[in-house]
């Protein structure tokens, strides 16, 4: 569909509720199209309500766009928000309970994003829908008024009403429905693995035993493998097939091999690529900031209120201040990080993670795995921007890998 549209598509049709409460409500339940669907006034999603406390008791529709980090488009209001609606199955979260050993009485409860690709797939969908309907509409019109004789001035200023975002650097050049394949088929009988006697690397690398996790900041698949101790190992090569003759050929081990496999990754399909700042997944600059500014950076950025809760999530899986890397290899996601003097004029550093919000798996063991894995490629005497954070986050029970 998204290449049918010719990256036009927003998917406004799949951010909405289809409960049946009513018979009148059944022909929109039995829409066959995403335009019969919209000719019922079917399409509604959610709506969101504000209001600045200070100064007035009503609440206000929203009726802008919906917020981007990249786009400078921060929360720093201190408005309240309402919500109407909802964005329907797309969003939802499966909820869960779980003990841990030396709890045995407590219960810690826990969810996560049922859809979460599908989700970031409609919005990486909507941000260069936006802009490659936008980039049309200003050359059309830019081809009219020149041949009508507009005078530059006046072109300018009727085009500054025709206002488009441009896509997150790193979608610029990324074809969605090239990466956005499905995961790979696993758990199946291999015949090759039948002609293999005894143990080999090509046996425990078998594309049926191996372990795929959905990058969401790159938009790609990591490739685990057992290796000769029969750890869990990251495989280095793209689209993985498997069955590797040496364990040389596919083994990350550390570093220089992790920033060359991530930058390998983020480069296909772009032969401008020169580095993961350039496109978006390198930290943010700086890092640290003095207290009260570094205060009001964490609400703007990750506060997630009202509007703002898909930009704050965009936010968390690139990587949070440190980039994609810092996150992959520190197991978090670094959220403030502070510098200053305190009352009694004493200098001091801080900062604050939460869990890292990158990987996304079949299951939470995979997902697991995949974490633990690269944050064991992570060296700390050579780690140039390591920064010890305080964890806000209760870590999912340890699993053994």
């Amino acid at each position: 569909m998204w290449e049918l549209s010719q990256s036009r598509e927003r998917f406004e049709w799949v951010f909405t509720d289809f409960n049946v409460t009513h018979y009148d409500e059944m022909s929109e339940a039995l829409a066959l199209s995403p335009q019969e669907l919209k000719d019922l006034d079917g399409i509604r999603g959610i709506k969101y309500y504000y209001r600045d406390p200070s100064e007035s008791k009503r609440y206000t529709l929203y009726k802008g766009p919906i917020p981007r980090w990249d786009c400078g488009e921060q929360d720093w209001d201190d408005f309240e928000w309402k919500e109407e609606g909802s964005d329907g199955p797309l969003n939802d979260l499966l909820e869960y309970n779980y003990r841990e050993d030396d709890a045995p009485d407590v219960n810690f409860a826990n969810n996560f994003h049922i859809f979460r690709r599908s989700h970031q797939f409609c919005l990486d969908a909507r941000q260069k829908s936006e802009a490659h309907i936008g980039r049309q509409q200003h050359q059309t019109f830019d081809d009219v008024a020149r041949r009508r004789g507009l005078p530059p001035e006046m072109r300018n200023k009727i085009l500054s009403y025709v206002e488009y975002r441009d896509p997150f650097p790193y979608l610029e050049k990324l074809d969605l429905a090239e990466a956005y394949v499905p995961f790979p088929k696993v758990g199946e009988h291999c015949t090759r693995c039948d002609a293999i006697e005894g143990e080999s690397t090509a046996q425990r690398t078998c594309p049926q035993k191996a372990i795929h996790v959905w990058n969401l900041a790159l938009r790609r698949f990591h490739t685990f493998h057992r290796n000769s101790c029969k750890q869990w190992s990251l495989c280095a090569q793209h689209d993985c097939t498997g069955h590797h003759d040496d364990e040389e050929d596919w083994e990350v081990t550390g570093e220089p091999e992790l920033t060359r496999y991530l930058e390998s990754l983020a480069a296909r399909g772009n032969d401008e690529f020169a580095s993961l700042d350039q496109v978006g997944l390198g930290p943010m600059h700086p890092i640290r900031l003095e207290v009260e500014a570094d205060t009001a950076r964490e609400y703007s950025l990750f506060g997630g209120n009202g509007i703002y809760g898909n930009s704050s999530d965009d936010a968390r899986m690139i990587g949070g201040l440190g980039g994609l890397k810092d996150a992959m290899i520190h197991g978090r996601t670094l959220i403030a990080a502070w510098e200053g003097y305190d009352d009694d004029s004493i200098f001091y550093v801080g900062a604050q993670a939460w869990e890292p919000f990158w990987q996304y798996g079949r299951n939470l063991y995979d997902e697991k795995v995949a974490t633990v894995v690269i944050k064991r490629l992570h060296s700390e005497d050579e780690c140039e921007s390591c920064v010890e954070a305080e964890e806000e986050f209760n870590e999912f029970p340890l699993i053994s890998i």
